[in-house]
């Protein structure tokens, strides 16, 4: 996967260098020296040129990055963990990432259909963040939230309209996983039902709601207090 921009490159320079498989850079001193003598780095070419580059481009691989369900479940139990409900849009899943590695979280549980996954653009908007965080892709989430509080006693939380509690209330207990519902649709029903805490954020003018990514950052300022 090919990344561009300082924020998207400095993020993967900076949590995994060791996705890097290429990079090419206007300026080889702003570079960590490992880097400059692997002989990872490439001057800009005038084919970079015609992205936004901000004299950064970098090529990626993610798959040894991102865990699956046993490699997961193979790990000591803890952390906070986001569960994405099958998020489709990537401005907003990179949103997300970008508020969750600010904001204390592990990392991010998702979905390998119906979800967006990790490219070019969910990268850029979390402005590089999301190398900072735990990545897992699995098959099934509701089967993922049962092994979640079965093998790791895990505590699950919601985020939804509907939830019965104000997310001022809101306190993570770890090993802990807050499932963020789907654009429009939110928290899927079969989902609901494996929630411990349900919490929602009240809005004054009634009828109108914050997007997902905007409801998270919420959320996760509150548990990080």
């Amino acid at each position: 996967m090919k990344i561009v921009g300082r924020h998207s490159v400095q993020g993967a320079i900076t949590y995994r260098p060791e996705c890097i498989q290429k990079l090419w850079v206007e300026d080889k001193s702003t570079l960590p020296k490992r880097l400059r003598k692997e002989g990872l780095c490439q001057p800009i070419t005038q084919s970079s040129r015609k992205a936004r580059h901000q004299g950064y481009v970098a090529e990626v691989s993610i798959e040894d990055w991102i865990l699956n369900t046993k490699c997961f479940f193979s790990q000591t139990p803890d952390g906070f963990w986001l569960v994405m409900d099958h998020l489709e849009d990537p401005q907003n899943m990179g949103a997300v990432c970008r508020s969750a590695a600010l904001l204390g979280v592990t990392g991010i549980v998702y979905a390998k259909a119906r979800q967006a996954q990790i490219s070019e653009v969910v990268v850029k908007a979390s402005s590089g963040l999301i190398f900072a965080l735990e990545l897992v892709q699995v098959p099934n989430i509701g089967q993922f939230l049962d092994r979640f509080r079965k093998e790791w006693a895990g505590r699950i939380y919601g985020l939804d309209m509907a939830g019965d509690q104000s997310i001022s209330e809101f306190k993570v207990q770890k090993p802990g996983a807050l499932v963020l519902g789907a654009e429009g649709a939110g928290v899927s029903e079969g989902l609901k039902k494996r929630i411990d805490e349900m919490f929602q954020i009240s809005m004054t003018l009634k009828g109108h709601s914050l997007n997902v990514a905007q409801s998270t950052a919420i959320a996760l300022y509150q548990a990080s207090l």
